[in-house]
Parts: structure tokens; sequence; C-alpha cells
């Protein structure tokens, strides 16, 4: 997978067009793949700093009052 993300991250557009189908496929899913994982990964770790936070968070519909 690494390979494969290492090729497709210094690509340009156009080198996508002119890969084959199978070849755009495969880089493209190695892009979005990481991507998604990265993205989970940071999802994750402001889970963790929201919920052990020291100061309550307010439920959905809190007024204030």
């Amino acid at each position: 997978m690494a390979a494969w993300w290492a090729r497709a991250i210094r690509m340009y557009p156009s080198g996508f067009r002119d890969a084959g189908e199978d070849v755009r496929t495969t880089l493209l899913a190695a892009l979005f793949a990481t991507r998604q994982a990265e993205i989970t990964d940071a999802l994750v770790e402001l889970l963790v700093l929201w919920s052990t936070r020291s100061t309550p968070v307010p439920s959905v519909g809190w007024s204030g009052s």
C-alpha cells in the first residue's frame, strides 16, 4: 500500500488520466484508504480529548439558563 500511495502522491491529475483504468483505480484507492485512516485517527484523537475534558460539555438543546 505504501508504495502505491507514494507513487500516487507524486502524480499530477494528467498522470492519473494517462494511466490505465486498473492502475488509476489502484492508485486512487491507495490515496483514499490512507486519507481515510488519517481522518479516522484525527477524529479519535479529538474524541479522546473531548471526552477527558474537566469541564462538562452541554448536551444538545441546552439553553444555558
